[in-house]
């Protein structure tokens, strides 16, 4: 978890070189947070938007979208030389964190739900 709160996917803004290209700000981030340079992009997951949304980092925002992906990391997962923002990481299945095995930030267990039901009708 960042600085011991809850749960949450490794993330962070779109910078303006990236060029709204999310899938370069998805490889960037988790070699920042994880300190894995090898990430393979498999898909999107679900998009959440969140109207008057406050963050502990930056404030208050009118709207805030959140991105998610699914990826594949090659390598050992370094979060101490990377940007000291995790404290841990945690493997979970979707169903783990949908029962609360740990406390997570709203969007990780929304995330789950989504990705669940999902993969639940693909395989019908």
């Amino acid at each position: 978890p960042r600085n011991q709160e809850l749960w949450a996917f490794p993330g962070g803004n779109i910078k303006d070189e990236e060029n709204g290209k999310k899938q370069a700000a998805v490889m960037r981030e988790v070699k920042e947070e994880l300190g894995v340079e090898n990430v393979t992009i498999l898909g999107r997951l679900p998009t959440i938007t969140k109207e008057d949304h406050i963050d502990q980092t930056t404030g208050y925002r009118p709207s805030l979208t959140l991105y998610h992906y699914r990826a594949q990391i090659e390598g050992e997962i370094d979060i101490h030389s990377a940007d000291h923002e995790i404290a841990d990481t945690l493997w979970l299945s979707p169903n783990d964190i949908i029962n609360g095995r740990v406390p997570t930030q709203e969007n990780v267990a929304e995330i789950a739900q989504q990705y669940t039901i999902f993969e639940n009708s693909a395989v019908l």
